[in-house]
């Protein structure tokens, strides 16, 4: 569809949406923060839109385009505008846009940090277009040229990439699982390279699952509250500006980058709900980049989300169990 963006999304409540359900679906709790998930564009920008509405999404992440390829084409400016307007009828606010996966701001090689910057650069663009305020991207590797000299690389690659786009809209570098020659694989790390930067439009985005992977027990409230005070020491919680709520099938420090539905993995319910409930994190959007299961399981997933978001790990378990068992 050239030139507009034309949204049919089906206006009925959700608990109307899930058919067969044999418990009922808990209100909607009301919440600070935003609250959505990752969505894909591969079928098209308008069914992205009308999937956040079917579901319930407050918040959404999609990429770019291909994830895993340096292709990129720029939407037209009359359809940008469109889809600008269709995701704020959508109720979508904050629209986040996650960088591809092959990105490499650290790397030593000439053609890949070229490619890799130029890849940040379209992946801003297109948040600019559409009305997003934030740009995830993945730290990469020095690939054995050690953390100073990857830092250096990726801190200029960061700052030109941003150079002349909007002064609200920002790059938040995703905290990883720490594995091998990865950068910013410790809160300590990531928080150096926000510091070295001094960039005023440089943030964070706090990934659970990888916080879990890199060894930050998060399974109790005392354990949240460790891992949330070296954040705001090594980070500052006001340089956090996305979640992404993901439990994690693998064990705790593995370094291996996995997510699980919320609940089913090795954090679980009261890990994730002291973690989503914290006052600190309370008004931060919070995206979901779990298994994606369709429009009703998700409406079932996203509901869940908010359970722990308000604390209620207990219902958040008795739903997902009832509602989706297994």
């Amino acid at each position: 569809m050239k030139g507009q963006v034309k949204v049919e999304a089906d206006q009925a409540p959700a608990e109307e949406r899930v058919k067969n359900l044999e418990v009922p679906l808990p209100p909607m709790p009301v919440l600070q923060r935003p609250l959505g998930r990752h969505l894909g564009t591969g079928p098209g920008l308008e069914l992205a839109i009308a999937d956040a509405q079917r579901i319930g999404c407050t918040a959404v992440q999609i990429f770019p385009g291909n994830p895993k390829g340096w292709h990129y084409t720029p939407l037209p400016p009359e359809r940008a505008a469109h889809a600008l307007t269709a995701w704020a009828e959508a109720g979508v606010r904050p629209l986040t846009i996650h960088a591809p996966y092959i990105i490499n701001l650290a790397s030593p090689e000439d053609r890949l940090h070229a490619l890799s910057q130029q890849g940040v650069r379209n992946a801003l663009t297109h948040a600019r277009d559409l009305g997003a305020k934030a740009v995830v991207v993945h730290l990469g590797s020095h690939k054995g040229t050690g953390h100073q000299a990857g830092a250096a690389r990726l801190i200029a690659a960061c700052a030109a990439a941003l150079e002349g786009l909007p002064s609200d809209l920002y790059l938040l570098l995703e905290n990883n699982v720490g594995a091998g020659n990865s950068m910013g694989g410790t809160l300590e790390l990531l928080g150096g390279l926000l510091r070295d930067a001094a960039h005023p439009r440089l943030g964070v985005c706090i990934d659970s699952a990888h916080l879990w992977g890199a060894g930050y027990d998060l399974t109790t409230a005392g354990g949240v509250e460790r891992a949330l005070e070296e954040i705001d020491r090594e980070i500052g919680i006001a340089n956090v500006r996305v979640l992404h709520a993901n439990d994690s099938p693998v064990p705790l420090g593995s370094h291996r980058d996995q997510h699980a539905n919320l609940g089913q993995g090795e954090i679980g319910y009261e890990g994730l709900a002291a973690l989503l409930s914290h006052p600190a994190l309370a008004a931060i959007p919070a995206v979901l980049e779990t298994p994606d299961g369709g429009v009703e399981e998700e409406i079932i997933r996203l509901r869940v989300a908010a359970l722990l978001c308000i604390g209620d790990a207990e219902g958040a378990r008795a739903l997902q169990e009832a509602a989706l068992p297994g």
